[in-house]
């Protein structure tokens, strides 16, 4: 995914659900300032340590998604990011981001999308993996698609087939967008 954005010497980078830093391995090369959140601790943990193999700071990794970054708002010139598919969304979680309306808790798809948004400098550049769903669903997602498609976010939408990725057997889509 890095080639879909190529990155250049001196911008900034952000994973919102880096994983185990596949995205962060694959973008030290360029030189970018490289930063990253993510949920589960063990993957973490992984992420922080190709941060130190790389005398990068592991402080620019954060232990969670959404919660960071309220002063961060159009900070990054990349995001790069393959979130878990349909995750949850606890009911008190505070959604400041989706500027294009609240996303079902039962599916937050749509809160990854629109958090890149959000974290996306005005000029920058992002790609993000998720699943066929986020192309048909109805609902408040049909709602939330529309609205970003109006504002011109999407440059192109990259179908993956099924079987992709090892751990999920559904079509996937790589999202790009600006």
């Amino acid at each position: 995914m890095g080639n879909i954005i190529q990155a250049q010497k001196g911008e900034s980078f952000f994973d919102p659900a880096c994983g185990s830093g596949e995205f962060i391995s694959e973008i030290i090369k360029n030189q970018v300032a490289i930063s990253g959140s993510e949920y589960d601790v063990d993957r973490l943990k992984i992420s922080k340590m190709k941060m130190l193999v790389n005398d990068l700071s592991p402080s620019n990794i954060s232990p969670s998604y959404f919660t960071e970054g309220h002063n961060l708002k159009k900070n990054f010139d990349i995001i790069l990011s393959n979130p878990p598919f349909s995750l949850k969304i606890p009911f008190d979680m505070e959604m400041h981001f989706c500027m294009y309306g609240k996303p079902p808790t039962s599916n937050a798809d749509f809160a990854f999308l629109q958090y890149c948004i959000f974290m996306l400098k005005d000029n920058g550049r992002a790609a993000i993996i998720l699943p066929d769903g986020i192309l048909f669903r109805e609902g408040k997602e049909y709602e939330i698609r529309k609205k970003i498609i109006k504002n011109n976010h999407i440059s192109a939408i990259i179908y993956l087939p099924k079987g992709m990725f090892k751990t999920t057997a559904i079509a996937t889509n790589i999202i790009v967008f600006k």
